[in-house]
């Protein structure tokens, strides 16, 4: 199998190699395809952000050829959550000519002086990065491990991935 990863980024490159190679308990190939997600850089809503993955992963899919390939798309956005809270949500989804995969992380609850600046239209990546300059390393071990998975979505996207490669996998049993 021949995967299309719609993103240049390494960090989630690297992801998804790690998850696919340890569920197929194979050596697969991977090529990076720079896509449009066809949304705003900063997507608000479990809708624009699935829109955005779904996106990624049909253009990553058109980018390559051959019949046994895999587009992949990943996009993290925010939701509102726990009344004007917002959350940080990474969504992935896989086509493979056949059948589009969508599966989505656990919520993160982003901290109040975040979510302020973001919804005063700054930008987020930024904002928790400079939130978390002034945060980290306190002795409170929970919430240095919750900030810096806000910066780099690891858990988050491996673990999106992973349902998305069972339910892959569900599917592709189903059709044999």
């Amino acid at each position: 199998m021949k995967y299309y990863i719609g993103t240049t980024s390494k960090q989630k490159i690297a992801y998804i190699q790690t998850e696919i190679e340890h569920f197929t308990k194979t050596r697969c190939q991977f090529v990076s395809v720079s896509v449009d997600s066809g949304i705003s850089d900063q997507p608000l809503g479990i809708k624009e952000t699935t829109k955005g993955a779904v996106n990624r992963a049909m253009a990553a899919y058109q980018s390559g050829t051959g019949i046994n390939r895999c587009g992949i798309g990943l996009e993290a956005g925010l939701i509102k959550s726990l009344g004007d809270n917002l959350s940080l949500v990474c969504v992935v989804s896989m086509f493979d000519g056949r059948k589009i995969i969508t599966n989505k992380s656990t919520p993160l609850l982003i901290p109040n002086e975040v979510a302020e600046e973001v919804l005063d239209n700054k930008e987020f990546g930024f904002e928790i990065r400079k939130y978390a300059k002034n945060h980290l390393n306190t002795k409170d071990s929970f919430s240095n491990t919750m900030l810096k998975e806000l910066i780099n979505r690891e858990i988050s996207f491996r673990g999106a991935i992973q349902k998305c490669l069972k339910l892959m996998c569900n599917e592709t049993q189903k059709n044999k």
